[in-house]
């Protein structure tokens, strides 16, 4: 029973220590609405050219916004991102747009935590099904969770591959909160040299939310409306951290007993 307190006061002060909770990068609160297109975190639809030319010239925003955002999320605050597009009607295949915060004015290149078995989760909400992707730049930062890291190195997909029409599945017109695992989702070549379909995490542990790769069916025409809010990053520190963090906390306790016990 001893040892089982211990154990358990240990984990205690991990938690505590904020190793098992998650840090809010983006939940679009402070701002002023509406903000001006392409000036918060993902810069407007057509940006990217990588797909741009599969778009129509308009809709073509992405705005903060406190009205018209979608009923049924438990996390809503005042605020979200609307994102809003269309394809060509030639029907591009595939059909994919990168949407990216490179150098966005506010929330740019978001640093995010690649070590294994961090990830990285938000709220979406589309009046169309879609496949979701993340693309991470491995820039190998030592900025701070949620801060610019910066736009080096290359990308990769990581939890499918939109060019395929393959990601985290969004069903239409409900909220859904989707999780990528940096540890365990599948991971492709994008873009850049360094690019190989290894996700590296380098020596911070840290890389860049780079984009969204976002993908629908073939032949699907219409304007595509999205809501993105409550973006949380869940870090895990590495093995030899957690581990350091426990002896800390087991010799407190120790000290302790053998001070009450003297």
């Amino acid at each position: 029973m001893k040892k089982a307190i211990v154990v358990l006061a240990g984990l205690s002060l991990l938690s505590t220590s904020g190793y098992l909770s998650g840090q809010v990068i983006a939940d679009f609160e402070s701002y002023t609405t509406p903000t001006s297109s392409g000036s918060v975190m993902f810069l407007q639809p057509s940006f990217s050219g990588s797909t741009g030319s599969k778009l129509d010239a308009s809709p073509n925003s992405t705005t903060v916004e406190s009205e018209g955002i979608p009923l049924g999320n438990p996390n809503v605050g005042n605020n979200a991102l609307f994102v809003t597009f269309s394809f060509l009607d030639t029907n591009p295949t595939p059909l994919w747009l990168r949407l990216t915060t490179f150098n966005a004015a506010n929330q740019g290149n978001p640093t995010i935590s690649l070590t294994p078995g961090s990830s990285l989760q938000f709220d979406i909400h589309s009046d169309t099904p879609l496949f979701v992707t993340t693309l991470v730049r491995e820039t190998e930062t030592d900025a701070a969770i949620g801060a610019n890291g910066g736009a080096a190195n290359g990308i990769e997909f990581v939890g499918g591959n939109p060019t395929t029409t393959t990601g985290k599945a969004v069903e239409a017109n409900t909220w859904t909160t989707l999780v990528f695992d940096f540890g365990s989702d599948p991971v492709f070549a994008f873009a850049g040299t360094t690019a190989d379909g290894i996700l590296d995490p380098g020596v911070d542990g840290k890389g860049v939310l780079e984009a969204l790769g976002i993908a629908v069916a073939s032949g699907t025409i219409g304007d595509i409306n999205i809501w993105l809010d409550n973006f949380e990053v869940i870090v895990v520190p590495e093995p030899s951290t957690i581990a350091l963090s426990l002896l800390g906390g087991l010799g407190l306790i120790f000290v302790t007993h053998r001070r009450r016990k003297a």
